[in-house]
């Protein structure tokens, strides 16, 4: 860096590569989850009361027993490696309390997750399940990634790359990250859907009441965001979204 990239004709220079998306909620929000910090706009699903960022942390308030709460926006690509960390404050009662990272998300009926379900034990196993048309099912089995105690955190991170499918978590307050994927499957039924994002379920018996599930550090590293300096060329054009990119000239190999 730099080199520079053509783009509808228009060459321009790139100086800087990082997460398309990150998010570390240093706003103050009711009712919602407002911007994250690299400009993309979150969506809530069902009552939007149970939404809201702190300071530090964006928060979802489980009032509704079973009742799925997601946090969801655009990443414009429909692949997609998604990082966050999310805390839950109690080991839970009754059933589990499933903490979700949700990839190539079309609607509410139509995406991947990766979700570390923690039983009433403060077992956790994760997996990487699938929505289409409202009908949920597994797309690789349940692993184990360690236990949870009150008030521990946990980092997922779920890659949809094609039809490939990987996850991994782990214990953020007692652990670190295990490097390798810890699931891997793969499926084509979702070809289409570019939001991402997080959330959670208190699962039906589940008798903890009412509890705060806070998260941070929401991370895209897939795809990036180039910093630029545009028209090197000296043509300037409208990049509408989803223009071609492409290397402006390639290396050359001696013979």
């Amino acid at each position: 860096m730099p080199y520079d990239v053509g783009i509808s004709g228009e060459r321009v220079t790139v100086i800087s590569a990082g997460p398309a998306v990150t998010d570390s909620f240093t706003r103050s929000v009711s009712n919602a989850w407002g911007t994250a910090t690299s400009g993309q706009a979150w969506t809530v699903t069902s009552t939007a009361t149970d939404y809201s960022v702190t300071g530090t942390l964006g928060r979802i308030a489980t009032t509704t027993i079973a009742n799925l709460y997601y946090a969801v926006l655009d990443t414009q690509s429909t692949d997609q490696r998604v990082q966050v960390t999310i805390a839950c404050p109690v080991v839970p009662t009754g059933a589990a309390i499933t903490l979700r990272v949700v990839g190539r998300y079309l609607d509410g009926s139509n995406y991947y997750e990766a979700t570390v379900s923690i039983a009433t034990t403060g077992a956790a196993t994760l997996n990487i399940s699938r929505r289409v048309a409202g009908v949920g099912a597994s797309v690789t089995s349940s692993v184990s990634v360690g236990s949870h105690s009150a008030g521990n955190s946990w980092t997922v991170v779920l890659d949809v790359t094609g039809s490939a499918l990987s996850a991994r978590a782990w214990n953020a307050s007692t652990g670190s990250d295990p490097g390798g994927w810890q699931t891997t499957g793969t499926d084509t039924s979702l070809t289409t859907g570019t939001l991402a994002g997080c959330g959670v379920r208190r699962e039906g018996g589940n008798t903890n009441g009412t509890q705060n599930i806070d998260f941070d550090n929401v991370s895209v590293p897939n795809p990036q965001a180039l910093g630029v300096t545009r028209a090197v060329n000296g043509i300037v054009k409208a990049l509408p979204a989803g223009s071609v990119v492409q290397l402006w000239s390639t290396g050359v190999l001696g013979l």
